[in-house]
């Protein structure tokens, strides 16, 4: 993801440490999770969501503050939300993202610099809130 204001800066990745091997890719909701599927139709990436069952239609949304959620259409709660990206933060801390432990979800978000300038797999700097 980009953020609007910085078109250059790249402030969220999927699937940093498993690239889609060509710049082609597309999301796709399978078995109740958001996928990545690259051009050999392979998922690369998922939401990894456990234990829900469908109970309606599930939507995938990127909300104006850029936090990219999987929820279920009829739900308009926040607390719905199935999986957020805000909850995988990589090296770029958005408005409205939080660091740490997330004592309800047992979430630790940590923020982890980029390998380097164009390698955006996990690189060694890591920054976290105790």
């Amino acid at each position: 993801m980009w953020y609007r204001k910085l078109p250059n800066e790249v402030v969220w990745v999927a699937n940093r440490d498993t690239p889609v091997s060509k710049p082609i890719g597309t999301l796709k909701i399978l078995n109740n999770n958001l996928h990545l599927i690259d051009h050999t139709s392979n998922s690369v990436w998922s939401t990894q969501v456990t234990s829900q069952s469908l109970k309606s239609e599930l939507t995938a949304e990127l909300l104006d503050n850029g936090n990219l959620v999987l929820w279920y259409s009829n739900n308009n709660e926040t607390s719905g939300f199935l999986w957020r990206s805000f909850d995988f933060p990589t090296d770029t801390l958005l408005h409205d993202m939080k660091v740490g432990w997330d004592k309800k979800s047992g979430l630790n978000r940590i923020l982890q610099s980029w390998k380097n300038r164009n390698d955006p797999s996990t690189g060694d700097y890591t920054y976290s809130k105790t």
